[in-house]
């Protein structure tokens, strides 16, 4: 065995891998406990970074070794991936627990792999939430009725379901102190580890069961002095539903004097609310040359990518202070057309212009210049299918953004406004 420091954890290295020979797990894996099994399994991982195939060879060692609590701590915290399928295929206990708990995460392909499985389950698993029914919650409801199709099966070999509560929360709550695992192979009782808070805040995208309270403590941890839970901690929040992002917190640590790496990191994860104040917020870091978050603030427009974004994007770059090699730089991020979703991009620019208003933001003319020739300077078929959106907008308001109920009150009223104006409602008979 060779051991390397890298970052306070031990990395633990088959001499047959070393040797170029087919992957195997390190010698003393029988002597580690799950907590020295993560450190050793995620030490090896970042030690190999390029190599896409160190992942399913960790997946393939572990189930040629019947290894299925670290398999199962793999579906957990990091996804259904390839550690859930392994599991499935061995028939082992914990498998469908852990596809249950995959079915609200955020990344669509474990999500779908889950479920694709757990129906499949078929009887077996409508067994299973039998025996289980307070599993039968959110997403998992949703399966349990499909799976009543079929006749109970047997699932009595199968472990009861996870819970959230004891594999994330408690690790949510952190004390002044933190211990790194360093070269041991057990945790010692009563102490707590960085990785620990790590690998919770890692899961917190496949759990996804997360309320106002939690986001308030992984806010919280975002503060902590240890770079990989900072890191881990903005990345949590950054795959929340968009609603239970704070970005009025997140943009505060953007915007304020500090460490760059916490600023570029809580100005992604407040891009991902869609929040019009952001979308405001990054236009106006996007075209500052000298802001150190200039460039995270392009990304974050880049994740909006409408018709909106990019024609407001190329209005302003010509007069914009930018130097030459940053304004060749968004051209090329924002050179290639949108999908042709004009009404979308008309329904959020018009909630945008309603914030920049209400808001006195510098860039509300431009943006109503913008959404003026967007829905009159167009062919006539277009512009039927906008003023068809724009009554069913009337019906509806396509509000995206997150607001006390007088502020969305306001929004809702000046959005009203300007579809008056750009968008007249059409006449009984639906001509023009």
């Amino acid at each position: 065995m060779n051991v390397n420091w890298s970052s306070g954890l031990v990395m633990v290295v088959g001499v047959a891998a070393l040797a170029g020979q087919e992957f195997a797990l390190p010698a003393d894996w029988q002597q580690r406990d799950l907590e020295g099994r993560w450190v050793a399994y995620r030490a090896d991982l970042a030690a190999h970074v390029g190599d896409s195939r160190r992942g399913p060879d960790w997946v393939r060692a572990l189930a040629a070794a019947a290894d299925w609590p670290f398999l199962e701590s793999i579906a957990i915290h990091e996804g259904w991936g390839q550690a859930g399928p392994a599991l499935q295929k061995a028939d082992a206990p914990q498998w469908f627990r852990v596809a249950v708990w995959n079915l609200n995460a955020a990344d669509s392909h474990n999500l779908d792999g889950a479920r694709k499985q757990a129906l499949a389950a078929g009887g077996r698993g409508l067994a299973w939430f039998l025996a289980f029914p307070a599993a039968r919650r959110g997403a998992a409801a949703a399966l349990a009725t499909e799976l009543e199709a079929h006749a109970p099966g047997d699932a009595s070999g199968w472990l009861p379901p996870l819970d959230g509560q004891e594999l994330i929360v408690q690790f949510l709550d952190v004390g002044p102190t933190l211990q790194e695992f360093g070269d041991r192979q057990r945790a010692e009782p009563g102490v707590r580890y960085v990785h620990q808070i790590e690998r919770a805040l890692r899961a917190v995208r496949i759990w996804n069961e997360v309320d106002r309270g939690h986001v308030h403590k992984i806010l919280a941890l975002t503060r902590r002095p240890e770079p990989g839970i900072r890191t881990a901690a903005f990345d949590a929040l950054m795959h929340l539903a968009p609603p239970l992002i704070p970005w009025r917190a997140l943009l505060a640590v953007a915007t304020a004097e500090g460490d760059q790496e916490s600023r570029r990191l809580a100005l992604m994860a407040a891009s991902s609310s869609r929040q019009p104040q952001v979308v405001l917020a990054l236009f106006d870091l996007a075209f500052e040359p000298e802001h150190p978050a200039q460039a995270t603030a392009v990304a974050g427009l880049q994740r909006l990518y409408d018709l909106g974004t990019v024609q407001l994007v190329e209005r302003e770059l010509a007069g914009s202070r930018l130097t030459e090699p940053q304004k060749t730089s968004m051209r090329a991020t924002f050179g290639n057309p949108p999908g042709d979703d004009r009404p979308g991009a008309v329904a959020t620019w018009l909630e945008i212009l309603a914030v920049a208003e209400a808001t006195s933001h510098p860039r509300a003319a431009s943006i109503r210049a913008w959404l003026t020739d967007v829905t009159s300077m167009v062919a006539a078929d277009v512009r039927q299918q906008l003023l068809r959106s724009a009554d069913e907008w009337r019906r509806e308001l396509p509000l995206r953004g997150s607001y006390p109920a007088e502020e969305r009150e306001q929004v809702a009223r000046r959005m009203r406004g300007h579809l008056d104006q750009l968008l007249p409602a059409r006449p009984a008979d639906g001509k023009r």
